[in-house]
């Protein structure tokens, strides 16, 4: 009985290798004899899928079915059936190991056909499906080695002084691989003059796209740009708004992705958040025991008014965490039993209404330690009022996990803190990192408003 399962995958596996090894006989005479080798081509496709389903059952044998599958297709190209029984093995192969990627892939790959079948647009290569690779390649009359060099320096990446030695191939890769995956962040460090040339010179612009080429806002051509980006790749603008194509929000002219959220926060019936009634406050009559009893205690503080600031620039982070019930134990430990510290962000809202980070939160002075300040987070969402006070809009709770960690490790930083002039030093948070761990998700939402 021990020995069932791996007797039964091992003549599974030698059974599909037999097959193969007559298949390519098989596959040798097809060279003279053309009119079998769409057996063939089936015979290796069968054996494909056998393998596969064979391995799902099976733990551990998915890889030597993917190989299989794989000497399955080279099979049939040897056999000379064409591309039909090349794209037959493979079409296999994708059904039963297909995933969220090798779909968008597809997606493209039609796209880009399409796209060629137009004669009034130029040409794209297949291996150009990348909307940012296609823009980069457009940039005929931009010095791609300074928005190579800029986009380095502006993500505080190494190597911005060795850029300018590329020559314009090598640049042009760089920025292209640099933002394969980030289409959005590729149009933020373009400036106002390449976003114009690029509107005016991609190939099937859409409506949109067509109005904000003369428009003179840069947030108005960023957006219309990425919309033609996303249609490239997704096939459709149908994808648009979808987990395959999530819609950016405009944030100060740029445009900021934000994940779903991934912690805990209070439930709200409409997006953006509006800002609560005011209301008094109720602190515990005890320090929370709990986590639960913290963050219920976090609930009564949505919409209470923090009051004058006055000069030290943490006093409301101070006021909130005494409206918490939270005791000031005056160590470097997190402030909460020393397991959650209490935190707060300012946030305030954009032209267009979104919620967007105020400033990067300080998060310890430089000796300290920010990464375990950071292991579980209770962020206390504060928005500045027009008349100086200020309010808590929402909470997020955040535990450090994998993604966390990276994030925080990419977004840390030292500067100056406490008055002006002062040689102390303090770790800060990056604003972008609360848009890439889901906190700004809560209160704009995530940008997947549709079902695909």
């Amino acid at each position: 009985m021990v020995h069932g399962p791996k007797w039964r995958s091992s003549s599974v596996g030698a059974s599909v290798w037999i097959t193969m090894l007559l298949g390519a006989r098989w596959a040798r005479w097809a060279t003279s004899l053309r009119s079998i080798a769409p057996s063939v081509c089936g015979a290796t496709v069968i054996a494909a899928a056998v393998a596969v389903m064979a391995a799902r059952r099976t733990p551990g044998k998915l890889a030597m079915a993917r190989s299989v599958a794989a000497w399955s297709s080279v099979v049939a190209c040897w056999s000379g059936a064409g591309s039909c029984g090349t794209h037959a093995a493979t079409a296999t192969v994708n059904i039963v190991t297909r995933s969220p990627w090798s779909l968008r892939i597809e997606r493209r790959d039609a796209t880009i056909a399409v796209l060629n079948t137009r004669r009034d647009a130029p040409a794209i290569q297949g291996t150009a499906m990348n909307a940012a690779r296609i823009v980069v390649d457009l940039l005929t009359r931009v010095d791609v080695r300074s928005v190579y060099r800029r986009a380095l320096r502006l993500g505080k990446r190494s190597g911005a002084e060795l850029a300018i030695s590329l020559d314009r191939e090598q640049a042009s890769a760089a920025l292209a691989d640099l933002f394969a995956s980030d289409f959005a962040g590729l149009l933020n460090v373009l400036a106002r003059d390449e976003l114009a040339q690029l509107a005016a010179t991609v190939p099937q612009p859409t409506a949109t796209l067509r109005q904000a080429a003369n428009a003179a806002s840069v947030a108005e051509l960023r957006a219309a740009l990425w919309q033609w980006g996303a249609i490239v790749e997704a096939g459709s603008d149908a994808w648009i708004g979808t987990a395959l194509q999530p819609m950016p929000h405009v944030l100060a002219g740029h445009l900021v992705h934000h994940r779903p959220a991934i912690g805990l926060f209070p439930a709200c019936p409409a997006l953006p958040r509006a800002i609560a009634p005011a209301r008094a406050a109720a602190p515990p009559s005890a320090e929370p025991a709990t986590v639960e009893q913290l963050l219920e205690a976090a609930d009564t503080l949505i919409g209470v008014r923090l009051g004058q600031r006055g000069v030290d620039k943490g006093a409301w982070g101070q006021r909130a965490a005494t409206l918490l019930g939270v005791i000031d134990r005056g160590d470097d430990e997190p402030d909460w039993r020393g397991d959650v510290e209490i935190k707060t962000v300012p946030v305030q809202r954009d032209g267009n209404g979104w919620w967007r980070i105020a400033e990067d939160p300080a998060i310890c002075m430089a000796a300290g330690r920010p990464m375990a300040k950071l292991a579980r987070v209770l962020w206390l969402v504060r928005a500045t009022l027009e008349d100086g006070d200020a309010t808590i809009l929402s909470w997020y709770f955040l535990e450090c996990d994998a993604l966390i960690a990276r994030l925080a490790q990419r977004d840390l930083h030292q500067r100056p803190k406490g008055p002006r002039g002062t040689d102390q030093r303090g770790w800060y948070l990056h604003k972008r990192f609360f848009a890439d761990a889901g906190l700004l998700a809560t209160l704009n939402g995530s940008g997947v408003r549709m079902a695909p």
